[in-house]
């Protein structure tokens, strides 16, 4: 899915009932412009808390977490060399039981 997919989806009123289904269908209409906003903020809200070693949890969706990666020595298969690659911090996810269904 591509970042304009999301916004066209986060724009429709199933997708927006999806979230809160007491939604009427007025209440429920959202310019694209109004949903890439709201999904920049979302992400980037992400983003920062994941960075500084907090978990983010969605609900249904799943859980955000900051992954260490040891140092670790690798081969160069071209030129048999020892390469030494250094710690690294990546973001990591892990779906809800409702996605893996």
């Amino acid at each position: 899915m591509t970042w304009e997919h999301l916004v066209e989806c986060s724009t429709k009123k199933a997708c927006l009932q999806l979230a809160d289904p007491g939604l009427s269908a007025e209440q429920a209409k959202v310019s694209r412009r109004l949903a890439r906003a709201m999904l920049y903020v979302a992400f980037t809200a992400i983003a920062d808390t994941v960075m500084h070693g907090e978990r983010v949890v969605v609900p249904t969706f799943g859980t955000f977490y900051r992954a260490t990666r040891k140092a670790r020595r690798i081969k160069d298969i071209n030129s048999s060399a020892v390469l030494e690659l250094p710690a690294t911090v990546a973001v990591g996810f892990h779906c809800s039981k409702a996605i893996k269904r």
